[in-house]
This record gives C-alpha cells, sequence and structure tokens, in this order.
C-alpha cells in the first residue's frame, strides 16, 4: 500500500527556491533573466517575514549547502561552492544574508551575525569576514547582471555587506517617520526633490537633516529609522540611501498635500563642505535662508564665539546670506545650535571622519558623493591610507598637494584626474567586462576609505540645452521651438532601452511616443541624445523618460510666448585689444596667445576641446562645464 509521506521542509534547495519565488511574487518555472522585474527589484516578501522556525530551516538548508557533509568544515569549501553558484540557485542563499540584516541590524553587527546564524559557528569568523565575504558580494553582483540590471544595486555603504542591508528593505514604522519628515521637507523646499535633499549627491546634507528633525521632533527619536541613521559604521548612509529613494517615489503625493515652499518653519538649512583651491583651505558652508518674522539670526557652535549672519527683513520675514565658516581641523564639534530671535535649533554640521577621506568637485570645490570616470577632483584623506597601488586603479594621474591650512596634519589633499577604465578597454579589450571594471573601482575607493563608484551602475538621465521657460517645482517646461536634449550619465553592459512616452488624456496615462536604444558606453562620460528629430514631432504636451518600463524624469512642451532665439550651444575667443575686450568666434593666431577662450553649454556639460594646426592635433582630455554651464 502506497503511503503519502510529507517531505521535512529544507532538506534541499529545490523546497526554498520554489518557496522565495512564491514570497517574492517572482512566477515560477520562468527564468529571471526573462522575468519582467520591477525596477528596482529589492529581494523583499510581498507580504510577512518569515517565522523563526522557517529562517531557522532556511539557515539550515543553507549552512548544508555552504559546509558540506564534513566533520570540521572548511572555509575553501564554501568558497568553491559560491563560487559555482548560479545566479537562479542562489536566492537561498541571498534572501537568508538579507533575513540576517532585517532581524541582527546594522553593519557593524552583520558578520558576528552571519556566523552565528548561518553558519553556527563552524567556521573562524576572520576567514568568513575576509575570504569569504568577497566571495558573497560577488554572488549578489551576478544575480544583477542575470536580471539585467533590475536587482536594486545599493550605491552608498560597505560594498561586502551593503547588498543584504539594502535588500532588508524598510519597515512600515520607518515609512510612517519618513512621511512625516517628508511633510516637513515639502512644507520647507516646496515640491521639487531635488530642492528637498532627495538627489543622491544631497546624501550626507539629507541625513544631518534627518537627524536634526529627529532631534527637534522628539516623536520619533527611539524609532528603529533613528537608530539605524545614528549609526557611524556606515549602516547610515546605506540606510539614508534607502529612505532617500522611499521619498523620492512617494514626493509626489507628498508635495501635493502641501502649500507650497514656506518659510524655514522647521529650522532647517542647508549646508555642506567646500574646498577653497585658491586660499587651500575647508570651509563649511551655510546656505541662504529665509525665516518668518523680522528677526536675528546666529550660530553657537561649540565654544566658539557666536557667529552672526547677515540679514535684511523683507515683507514680515528675514532673509539670510549665506554663512562661510573655516573649517581648521577634522577634529571639530560636529553639534551646533541655530538661534533664530527666542528659537533654538539643533543643527548638526558636516565634518570630516577621521577614517574616511572626502571627494570635492574641482570646478566648485563643493564636497561629493557621486564622483565620474574621466574627471577632476581634490580629494583629502589621512595620508597613511594613501596606497600607491589603489591609487593608480583609481586615478588616472594625482598630485600630492599637502595638507590644507590650519591643523591638518596625517593628512594629504591630492589633485586627481579619475581614470576611465571604459576607454581602456574599447581600445585595448583586456579590461574584463563592466562588472569587473566596477569591482576593482568598488575595491580601490574602499581601500583608500573613499565614497564608492557603485552609483555608476545606473543610467541616470538629464535634460540639456533648450529653452526652459518655466520650473514650476515640479516639471520644467520647455519651449515646443527650443527642444531640450538628453544626457545618459552611468555605465551598463547591454543594449539600454529607451522610451520617450506622452500624456494620453483619452487613456488617463503616459504612451510610448518614441523608442530607441543606446549601446553601452566606450567612455565614462554621458551621451548626449536627440529626442526629437525628423521622424519625431515635438508636440506641445507633457512628456517623460523611461529606461526599462523605469520612469526617470518628466517635463513639458509648452508654447513659446516670444521668438527665442537662443542656442544650445556658443563658445568664443575674448581679446582684449586697444578699443577694449571684443568677442569673436573666428580665431585668428595673432588673438590665442592674449585671448581666453570661453565656452557657454548647459549645466555641468562635458566638452572636448579639439586643436589642430596642419598635421599638429593634440589630444585633450574632457573638460566639464560649471554648474552655470560656462
Amino acid at each position: 500500500m502506497a503511503m503519502l509521506v510529507q517531505r521535512a521542509p529544507g532538506v534541499s534547495c529545490d523546497y526554498w527556491q520554489h518557496k522565495i519565488r512564491d514570497i517574492t511574487g517572482i512566477p515560477q518555472g520562468k527564468s529571471l533573466r526573462a522575468t519582467d522585474l520591477v525596477r528596482p527589484w529589492f529581494l523583499v516578501p510581498q507580504h510577512d517575514e518569515l517565522s523563526e522556525d522557517e529562517a531557522a530551516d532556511l539557515f539550515a538548508t543553507v549552512r548544508r549547502k555552504l559546509l558540506g557533509r564534513a566533520v570540521r568544515p572548511r572555509v575553501l569549501y564554501a568558497i568553491r561552492y559560491v563560487r559555482n553558484l548560479g545566479p537562479e540557485d542562489s536566492l537561498p542563499l541571498l534572501y537568508a544574508m538579507r533575513h540576517v540584516a532585517r532581524e541582527r541590524g546594522s553593519i557593524g553587527r552583520y558578520w558576528p551575525a552571519f556566523y552565528e546564524e548561518i553558519l553556527a559557528g563552524q567556521l573562524e569568523l576572520r576567514d568568513v569576514q575576509v575570504r569569504l565575504a568577497p566571495e558573497l558580494a560577488q554572488v549578489w553582483l551576478r544575480l544583477y547582471e542575470h536580471t539585467r540590471g533590475a536587482l536594486y544595486y545599493p550605491r552608498e555603504g560597505r560594498r561586502f555587506i551593503k547588498w543584504p542591508l539594502a535588500h532588508a528593505g524598510l519597515l512600515r514604522d520607518d515609512e510612517e517617520v519618513l512621511r512625516a519628515f517628508g511633510t516637513t521637507l515639502a512644507t520647507e523646499y516646496g515640491g521639487d526633490p531635488s530642492a528637498a535633499l532627495l538627489l543622491p549627491d544631497d546624501l550626507d546634507e539629507f541625513l544631518l537633516s534627518l537627524l536634526d528633525w529627529l532631534e527637534q521632533t522628539g516623536d520619533f527619536a527611539n524609532s528603529h529609522l533613528a537608530r539605524l541613521v545614528h549609526k557611524k559604521d556606515g549602516t547610515d548612509v546605506t540606510i539614508g540611501e534607502l529612505a532617500q529613494r522611499w521619498l523620492h517615489d512617494q514626493w509626489e503625493q507628498i508635495a501635493r498635500e502641501q502649500d507650497g515652499r514656506g518659510a524655514n518653519r522647521a529650522g532647517l538649512i542647508r549646508r555642506h563642505l567646500r574646498y577653497d583651491a585658491a586660499r587651500h583651505r575647508v570651509l563649511l558652508i551655510l546656505r541662504e535662508s529665509v525665516w518668518p518674522g523680522d528677526v536675528e539670526v546666529r550660530l553657537h557652535w561649540g565654544d566658539e564665539v557666536p557667529v552672526h549672519t547677515r540679514f535684511i527683513s523683507v515683507e514680515n520675514s528675514t532673509e539670510c546670506s549665506p554663512m562661510e565658516i573655516l573649517v581648521l581641523s577634522p577634529a571639530w564639534v560636529d553639534n551646533a545650535s541655530l538661534i533664530v530671535g527666542e528659537k533654538h535649533y539643533p543643527l548638526r554640521l558636516p565634518k570630516p571622519s577621521e577614517n574616511r577621506g572626502l571627494v570635492f568637485r574641482a570646478n566648485d570645490g563643493r564636497a561629493t558623493r557621486q564622483w565620474q570616470l574621466g574627471e577632476e577632483y581634490y580629494v583629502l584623506l589621512p595620508a597613511n591610507q594613501l596606497r600607491e597601488d589603489m591609487a593608480n586603479i583609481l586615478f588616472e594621474e594625482w598630485v600630492p598637494l599637502g595638507p590644507p591650512d590650519g591643523q591638518w596634519d596625517g593628512y594629504e589633499l591630492l589633485w586627481v584626474r579619475t581614470s576611465d577604465p571604459l576607454q581602456v578597454d574599447s581600445k585595448n579589450g583586456d579590461q574584463g567586462g563592466v562588472a569587473d571594471v566596477v569591482a576593482r573601482l568598488e575595491e580601490a575607493t574602499e581601500r583608500l576609505r573613499l565614497p564608492s563608484f557603485g552609483h555608476l551602475w545606473r543610467p541616470r538621465l538629464y535634460l540639456v540645452g533648450g529653452a526652459c521657460v518655466c520650473a514650476n517645482g515640479k516639471e520644467k517646461a520647455f519651449a515646443a521651438n527650443s527642444v531640450p536634449w538628453l544626457e545618459v550619465r552611468g555605465i551598463w553592459d547591454e543594449m539600454l532601452p529607451l522610451t520617450l512616452t506622452k500624456w494620453d488624456e483619452k487613456r488617463g496615462d503616459f504612451a510610448s511616443h518614441a523608442t530607441l536604444e543606446l549601446p553601452p558606453p566606450q567612455a565614462g562620460w554621458g551621451q548626449i541624445v536627440e529626442l526629437w528629430h525628423d521622424s519625431v514631432d515635438a508636440t506641445e504636451g507633457r512628456y517623460r523618460l523611461e529606461t526599462n518600463s523605469t520612469p526617470h524624469l518628466s517635463f513639458q512642451l509648452v508654447p513659446p510666448s516670444t521668438p527665442l532665439g537662443l542656442s544650445r550651444f556658443e563658445v568664443y575667443l575674448e581679446v582684449e585689444r586697444e578699443d577694449g575686450l571684443t568677442r569673436t568666434t573666428g580665431l585668428a593666431r595673432r588673438d590665442l596667445d592674449r585671448g581666453t577662450l570661453v565656452g557657454h553649454a548647459w549645466p555641468l556639460a562635458q566638452l572636448t576641446l579639439g586643436i589642430s594646426c596642419g598635421a599638429w592635433a593634440p589630444t585633450l582630455p574632457p573638460i566639464q562645464a560649471d554648474d552655470n554651464g560656462w
């Protein structure tokens, strides 16, 4: 007589392959590569997390695969298993890793938790941290590539731990805290997400403002999110990136509920670090601000004498000029108090970390996390962390400039031009694939303790040129007779589908208007795309740009009110002659040694200058325009 035997869960990975597909909403029997996944795709359950018993069973299943059946397991066996693990078969392992991060918290405790929960203490902890961790990070990267970039690629955090921590996701309680903070941002800065600290390069400032707000309100000071963003081991930047992305996705609804920009009702103020190359010093910049009423504004900072800002009263409000404060050393007090009339607002100040470096844009000196390939920067880092082998991977050229003015002993400031390995690939073909390029760059930045290049994996879209006639806080509007072009930055290793959609009133949704595909970049700087040409009409309406069905940005084309006569790009020579300063576009030889070449394009445009004189045609590196396009 046949007997029905119920198989114990977790006996094989097949059970957990099906289980994880079920709870994450992946169709059974279909390759992840062929599945139309939401972008970005997080490895998270659609409903409840695993129970304790289920998690224990998953850990046991993964443990058996990692360690085999040896009485005394060896880390080499685990490394071989991980290296041979295919993307489709990696779901149980990766889901177990993100579950540990979900339940056990931050970066500083992650590998001990992984060691206890998944490995049951059967390997040496140091072997796990030093030898196994890099291999596990490669499993995440292989799944990212296998899903054609759908899997969420975290930009920020330490490269071996940011994957499971990011895919642990935000709790519902975290989202409630962020919604309340988003309401404050919308009241303060209006409906433009770029002004409300939601761009990737504003991550440090976003975290400082979030911490100020948590302290000021007090309602969420002990929340799960507050505990995570207070950690300084890298957890804060990974969680901050998730928080920024969640608010950006919810921003249209949050901003719609507000009545436009307020006048610093929450006491938030923009702030950032800047390197002043002319005077070789580091500055703290507090941006201009507007406060209700006729009040005095001053900054109390440590034991320093209060700094009084310049301010004027305009229509029952106080407009304050930017404040510029010299940063004398890395060991400075990072908590201050902004006093507005009788009110005190907590103000956290960006502080150079004792063991991490800073990157400043060369064109305006502002600190940044979003550095690019083939561009110039200033880099400030502890001198004992400057490794020549890693610097040579990361930088095509680098020149030590010594410590900045002040008490910066033990620090080194460098002028650098980042290398462009993509350009090397196109010439030599010996650098490996895009994933290998990014892996090498991330290893170099990790060793030098500098911001990651991980953000390059995600294409970013910018509108450039054209005649912008209105920016209403949500969407820019361009004159239909002077349309913008598109700049696409980032790197990808397959043809990138790009879709221009247009709002259809009858459908109440965006519909495809034009499509094209972009080949993988042959250099690290952006590709310029003409959106409208002979076969695509530039008609009035609302448009949205998408890559792989992921919306990026929207804008409008409107009727021009007057003939604009603007050009997208102009270049001329300013020549000083006896009758004054003359502009000319004809570059006569006699003018070249007395003139200054001036170019005007769009903000942060990548420009290549070509020079030829007979057979002499030197190759010049690309240059970048400033924030105003000069």
